[in-house]
């Protein structure tokens, strides 16, 4: 967890720099936008190379790595997008710039509970639909 942790550390940092570089101010519809790239993009870049990373750190090969991204992404990217849209709402309309990176990293205390729940206790389910397995 520290070396996902140190890896995601500077690319987290850089993308909000630049979020607010290119997106200026504390507004709703400022906010949403931020909020709509931190979705699309950071939160992609991190559900996956945490689950990939993590696998391969655990001595699993790249071929069971990435089966486990593909039987666990999709479920670990919807609790994903429970939790940090409003969570990054409150962030970015509220929450002072020089707090903004305390503020995630102490909501990122609950979401490394679900990213670790996601990696090791979680099985994903099989559904049946007219003889396709989904």
């Amino acid at each position: 967890m520290l070396l996902m942790g140190l890896f995601h550390g500077a690319p987290r940092h850089y993308f909000y720099v630049y979020l607010d570089r290119y997106i200026p101010g504390r507004t709703i519809s400022s906010a949403v936008k931020k909020v709509f790239f931190d979705q699309t993009v950071l939160s992609v870049f991190v559900d996956t190379t945490f689950l990939y990373g993590i696998s391969i750190m655990e001595s699993q090969t790249p071929a069971q790595a990435w089966r486990g991204l593909q039987d666990k992404f999709l479920q670990l990217y919807l609790c994903d997008c429970l939790l940090w849209p409003p969570v990054q709402m409150i962030n970015f309309t509220l929450v002072p710039l020089k707090f903004r990176v305390l503020f995630v990293n102490v909501m990122n205390l609950a979401w490394n509970t679900v990213l670790s729940y996601f990696q090791h206790q979680y099985q994903p389910k099989k559904f049946w639909i007219s003889n396709i397995t989904v």
